[in-house]
């Protein structure tokens, strides 16, 4: 009896070790790509968008510096003024359309006749519009308060073939910046738009003014 009790707990050791030594193997990674299990699915999911958030943070970050250091060697710029808002103006904006000289840049209406800049406000705007530190990544889970993206501002930047916008939404206080080779939209910061709406406000020149708050 003794010596089947001590041989049955060698065989259970034995076959204990062989599944021991089947570890590795099983645990591997398979050289495809495997779907993750549905309990791993949703950590996988919040991790991913947290590195995509950050990559679209460093290369926006990357693509505005760019951009601003060649519209920088841009030495002539020319600013147009927006038209009525396309949702909150809309009757506004199609007697503005009907009646007014116009040019489109990107999908958006402007007047057609540029505004005279005095020196010193173009050298400011050119100061604040050309600061990449101005700008940010825009969070895609923010709250908008305002209906829609309408530029109330563009400057352009021409020198031969390469033209440069910069168009500025004061509702969202939000930019979308064109070069020849893309575009980049992001916020402007709260100081920065502060004082470009001090140093535009007084050039508008055809759009119809809203009525002053009592």
């Amino acid at each position: 009896m003794l010596m089947r009790i001590c041989l049955l707990a060698v065989l259970c050791v034995s076959v204990v070790a062989m599944s021991c030594s089947q570890v590795p193997i099983t645990t591997e990674k398979p050289t495809s790509k495997a779907e993750p299990t549905p309990k791993e699915e949703p950590i996988a999911k919040g991790m991913g968008l947290l590195e995509k958030w950050e990559a679209e943070k460093k290369q926006f970050r990357e693509g505005i510096t760019d951009l601003m250091a060649k519209m920088e060697a841009v030495k002539n710029a020319t600013l147009y003024e927006g038209l009525p808002h396309q949702h909150s103006e809309g009757d506004l904006l199609a007697k503005e359309l009907k009646e007014k000289q116009t040019i489109t840049l990107h999908q958006f209406a402007f007047y057609k006749e540029p505004i005279a800049m005095p020196e010193e406000v173009e050298r400011k705007l050119r100061n604040l519009c050309l600061d990449s530190t101005q700008f940010e990544h825009i969070n895609r889970w923010e709250m908008k308060f305002c209906c829609e993206f309408h530029p109330d501002w563009c400057l352009e930047f021409r020198e031969t073939e390469n033209v440069y916008h910069i168009q500025i939404c004061f509702g969202c206080n939000e930019a979308t910046i064109f070069g020849p080779n893309g575009m980049l939209h992001g916020k402007i910061n709260e100081t920065a738009a502060i004082k470009l709406d001090r140093l535009l406000k007084p050039l508008q020149k055809n759009r119809p003014r809203k009525p002053e708050k009592e």
